[in-house]
């Protein structure tokens, strides 16, 4: 292994004499053996286990368990930040629909309206039937590209995306084909599996059908919690991918350390570990995506308490303090994605954005909440209320 360019991520160090090993759980004497007080940089964590990929300043690479280490605040904050340029931002059909299709009418703009609803499959028959009606128009051609990528169809995606281009040239089209493409390239994930709420796609060499069904089965069970507690719009199944950490990022160019996506379809790096937290965070996206256009805090601190995430009373007076002294920022101003945010400050919006969530469940009520999710227009004034009630 040639040399690492080394930049350890702040702070993390072996807190005691142990082996980085080729995969979490594994006995035996392991790569090798790390001396306490040693640097590492930590890749990434599987999700459920507490154990973490590390590489050291000699070039070992391994796994080690999370109480193995000190100082993993600082990439845990990381990760948090880093998950919310994925999680928070639209699903890249709603905003790149409506740029294909300015000035569009009729079946284009009810073509859109579905792609905001999380229908992509009907957008795409919808346009289908109209290419098959008349000339082959460039902006359908476009707008079946993105539904079908959507519908997690890659190869008639670029397709339609292509012969677009052919026809006329466009950035926002040849993004897309790029994306495509990419998938093609770099996804191996082509068994399917069908459940209620879910069609899980995963790659056969790495997941086995017993645990896809199980897989499946977990996804069911939080949807229908989900559903239970928000009341998702009744539409399509929500497609989700498992992928080798590898695949993943080579598709998603997501960071070593990305627990999980949600782009429209959800997408998982799959190590062996337990993935029902990070499988209920990212069907809360899924079901928000369906429901509206929602702010960041309210995404985020939605998928937190479905994926089972709680604060203690200090973390929750500590969030309050700091809104009062305005050393943070209140609800009402984090209403954008995180994504731009250092990873302290993304750290706090997660927290207040759970903090702000809870209060709502608990002092308001899960009937409040589902109306506000009915009517976007309760969330402003639900807002400045749940800023005043964290700030008491």
């Amino acid at each position: 292994m040639p040399a690492l360019v080394w930049a350890a991520t702040a702070g993390v160090t072996v807190r005691q004499e142990t082996a980085i090993r080729n995969a979490c759980g594994e006995e035996g004497p392991g790569l090798a053996t790390v001396r306490a007080g040693e640097p590492v940089e930590v890749r990434m964590a599987l999700a459920g286990t507490g154990c973490y990929k590390v590489a050291t300043a000699s070039g070992h690479e391994g796994w080690v368990e999370g109480d193995k280490l000190e100082g993993l605040e600082g990439f845990e904050l990381r990760r948090r930040s880093g998950r919310a340029v994925r999680s928070t931002d639209r699903p890249p059909g709603a905003g790149a629909a409506a740029g294909l299709t300015a000035g569009a009418a009729g079946p284009l703009q009810e073509a859109v309206r579905m792609l905001e609803r999380g229908e992509p499959r009907q957008a795409l028959e919808l346009l289908e039937t109209q290419l098959t009606r008349g000339a082959r128009d460039p902006q359908v051609l476009a707008l079946a590209g993105l539904a079908a990528l959507d519908a997690d169809d890659a190869r008639r995606a670029a397709d339609y995306l292509r012969e677009s281009l052919a026809a006329r040239s466009n950035g926002s089209v040849q993004t897309l084909l790029a994306r495509a493409e990419q998938e093609l390239r770099a996804d191996g994930s082509s068994e399917k599996l069908h459940g209620l709420w879910v069609v899980l796609r995963y790659e056969p060499t790495l997941v086995s059908s017993e645990t896809a069904r199980r897989v499946v089965a977990v996804m069911d069970e939080e949807y229908s919690k989900i559903n239970g507690q928000l009341g998702c719009r009744a539409g399509e199944t929500v497609t989700a991918v498992l992928q080798s950490p590898e695949a993943y990022r080579q598709t998603t160019r997501a960071a070593e350390w990305s627990g999980g996506q949600f782009d429209g379809r959800i997408r998982v790096p799959y190590a062996g570990a337990d993935l029902r937290a990070v499988l209920a965070h990212e069907l809360t996206h899924a079901c928000l995506a369906g429901l509206g256009r929602w702010p960041a805090w309210w995404q985020e601190g939605l998928a937190q308490r479905m994926e089972g995430r709680t604060l203690s009373a200090a973390q929750r007076g500590r969030i309050g303090a700091a809104m009062r002294a305005r050393t943070q920022p209140r609800l009402e101003n984090l209403g954008q994605t995180f994504a731009r945010m250092s990873a302290q400050h993304a750290a706090f919006a997660y927290d207040a954005a759970l903090a702000g969530v809870s209060v709502a469940f608990e002092q308001l009520g899960p009937d409040y909440v589902r109306s506000v999710l009915r009517n976007p227009d309760l969330l402003p004034p639900l807002t400045v209320d749940l800023d005043r009630r964290l700030m008491q």
